[in-house]
């Protein structure tokens, strides 16, 4: 899932550009349709609490614990799925989780007590946690670096319609069928998944039979080393890059998922009266928009060339949604429905996040350090539903309605001020998150792989001085921009002009310093002195 480099084959008859489109289109809608089963156990819950609470008797700190524990194991083996995907490839991974996640649908559907349902949510979270970044994986094998943002957007748009169906689709089938029929259906589904998955998705082109994407810039195999996960977690910790976006994610994404996964339903049936399924409606709208936005923040990231800004701006988007919340006065109508799609629409952070991330991290460990800033979503949405629950029942007034726990608006209020210092604390992360320019800042660009020499900073000399000057980029389009006032260029051929000189040609302004052509990025701690470089179109992306 790589761009090729400019000597890789791309001279393809046009029978195996097919072949090669459908094979990799037909195992990420597999990949894809197993991630919606994932996100439908996720978010069923909220539409199924009334029920869960009548048929188990439990009390709203105990529906959070049920409804938590499908985060609080996803949360667990997310390092570990990583470092096994990293290791043993996307396909006998994923296949592995979903046929975990369809037993555990199997097992909540006959569940006779809450004893035995706690098992049915641990199972599916266990399966559930190889699903997504098993597919991030592969999209950073199959398709290109340039579309990655892209990618992770269509990825997140699709998986929410597992979650959509899990609100208002799900709250209309109660009519009919019972939940347990709903998840005894679904788990049949997700075997059916399981199967197609290990027959038919292949970890990388080679293993389909066509030449890597851009043999000469990825390792052959596309598969991390055999090293220890003790030394892949200690290299993904050591990224501080990473940590500000695992904060920021926390408060735009940890808090939505807790939010619509759980207590956003509850909130308006309590709150004011409204039927399940009517509320529903909200969670669904709010879903809806987290799915449609975290495509268009995707592509808009990547044509941007940047990944900050829109971090950002959804950490404060999230922010002022949760405060809207808690502070000024809403009911049912768009009042409540605006409020709830912009929470919604802070949580599509997570697809730039993502984005982010794999560009400051190897190939080699980029499923670890995606499952770390999974793990931080989910841990903070595993603490967050309970902790909500616990307010609501420190505030509850002793009502009960056919033997179910009643809790006023203003309780929920209260508790709202939970996601909102958590929010506030992502948006103080996210001001700290680093650009990378959508550019993967450890691997050479593409054009100059087969570059001689050793690897080096991009630089060039600074005039009066024995000193150069770093080059960093711009955009995404190849300019670059000369950290020096006074460095010079050459134009290759052996005349040396001021970069800081006005050109004509571009109308007086100062015209950019290319990088030179046999320059690499540094590594590690150098890559934030990075290179320029436009990289050739994607062959094969089309």
């Amino acid at each position: 899932m790589n761009r090729p480099s400019s000597t890789a084959p791309a001279t393809t008859s046009q029978g195996e550009q097919h072949s090669f489109q459908l094979v990799r289109w037909g195992g990420f809608f597999l990949l894809i349709s197993c991630l919606i089963i994932g996100f439908f156990h996720r978010f069923a819950p909220a539409a199924f609490a009334g029920t869960l609470t009548r048929e188990f008797g439990t009390s709203a700190a105990a529906l959070g614990t049920l409804a938590a524990l499908n985060f609080y194991v996803y949360t667990a083996m997310q390092i570990p799925s990583g470092a096994l995907i990293d290791r043993l490839g996307t396909r006998i991974c994923v296949s592995a989780g979903t046929l975990a996640a369809a037993a555990g649908s199997v097992v909540f559907a006959l569940a006779p007590n809450l004893a035995v349902a706690y098992l049915g949510p641990l199972l599916m979270g266990l399966g559930a946690s190889a699903v997504f970044v098993g597919i991030m994986k592969g999209n950073t094998l199959w398709f290109s670096p340039a579309h990655y943002g892209v990618m992770a957007g269509v990825t997140m748009l699709l998986a929410n319609v597992g979650s959509i169906a899990a609100a208002g689709p799900s709250a209309v089938l109660l009519h009919w069928f019972d939940w347990r029929t709903v998840f005894l259906a679904v788990g049949a589904l997700a075997l059916l998944l399981a199967v197609g998955v290990y027959l038919l998705v292949h970890d990388r082109p080679e293993d389909a039979g066509f030449a890597p994407l851009a043999p000469a810039v990825r390792r052959p195999s596309g598969l991390a080393p055999r090293r220890s996960l003790l030394t892949d977690l200690k290299e993904v910790a050591a990224t501080r890059g990473l940590w500000p976006v695992f904060w920021a994610a926390i408060g735009t994404n940890a808090t939505f998922y807790a939010f619509a996964g759980l207590w956003g339903v509850p909130l308006l049936t309590d709150g004011f009266g409204l039927s399940n399924a009517s509320a529903a409606v909200y969670t669904t709208l709010g879903l809806a928009g987290y799915g449609l936005a975290s495509f268009a923040v995707g592509l808009y990231s990547d044509r941007l060339g940047r990944r900050k800004p829109p971090i950002v701006a959804a950490s404060a988007a999230a922010l002022g949604g949760w405060l809207a919340l808690a502070v000024l006065p809403w009911g049912p109508g768009w009042s409540g429905l605006l409020l709830y799609m912009l929470v919604g629409l802070g949580g599509c952070q997570v697809v730039v996040a993502f984005a982010n991330v794999k560009e400051l991290v190897p190939a080699r460990i980029a499923a670890t350090a995606l499952a770390v800033l999974n793990f931080g979503v989910f841990l903070g949405a595993a603490i967050i539903e309970p902790v909500f629950g616990m307010i609501l029942d420190h505030l509850w007034d002793g009502r009960l309605l056919a033997g179910i726990r009643q809790y006023e608006f203003s309780d929920y209020r209260t508790a709202l001020w939970l996601p909102v210092g958590v929010s506030l604390f992502g948006l103080l992360a996210s001001l700290r998150s680093r650009e990378t320019y959508c550019q993967d800042l450890t691997e050479p660009t593409q054009f100059m792989h087969n570059a001689p020499g050793p690897a080096r900073a991009a630089s060039v000399p600074v005039h009066g001085s024995s000193r150069t000057a770093p080059v960093r980029p711009h955009r995404p389009g190849g300019r670059a921009v000369v950290r020096a006032d006074r460095a010079l260029r050459d134009d290759g051929c052996g005349h040396q002009h001021h970069a800081g000189a006005a050109d004509p040609a571009t109308g007086g302004r100062h015209r950019a310093a290319p990088a030179p052509p046999d320059v690499r990025p540094l590594r590690g701690a150098g890559a934030a002195e990075l290179r320029a470089a436009q990289q050739p179109p994607d062959a094969r992306d089309g």
